[in-house]
């Protein structure tokens, strides 16, 4: 796991974006987990969307899948891996702040955020003083931390 971490509308998923892209041309199988703190609204007004109020729904489409499942209280991060990414080679996070995980900061945090724990390096936009003694990373960095760290787990697995 991996994760993309910075304020509202910092750039987060357009960094995940060209992330993934970059993973993929060297063949990993990668996947995202985005957490919001605020409630979330099913698009769709027809009646099928209801049904995830009631029980569990899969909705299947041409192209996309979406899983509308009430939860009393939200899963973890772990959990969430477990169930729906456990074969993935790679999980990006955005957000899920409150999880201790590595972790590239993209944007200065205003005085009031929380900085979540496992920031390892930062982009160049971070230009805060509370910062400056961590790495400055480009993308390419951040892919060679992922390859790297998959060799070391590999390495592990086969002693």
């Amino acid at each position: 796991m991996f994760r993309i971490a910075g304020p509202s509308n910092s750039g987060k998923t357009t960094y995940l974006m060209k992330l993934i892209r970059w993973l993929k041309e060297h063949n990993l199988n990668v996947a995202t987990i985005k957490h919001s703190h605020h409630k979330l609204d099913v698009v769709s007004r027809k009646d099928g969307h209801k049904l995830g109020a009631l029980a569990p729904n899969l909705t299947v489409g041409q192209d996309r899948m979406i899983l509308d499942e009430p939860v009393q209280t939200p899963p973890s991060l772990f959990e969430l891996v477990d169930r729906f990414y456990s074969e993935m080679d790679v999980v990006l996070v955005e957000s899920w702040r409150d999880e201790s995980i590595p972790t590239l900061l993209i944007a200065n945090p205003p005085t009031s955020w929380i900085v979540p724990e496992g920031v390892m390096a930062r982009t160049t936009e971070v230009v805060s003083e509370a910062f400056e003694s961590l790495p400055v990373w480009g993308i390419d960095d951040v892919v060679d931390w992922v390859l790297n760290s998959r060799r070391q787990l590999h390495s592990r697995t086969r002693v």
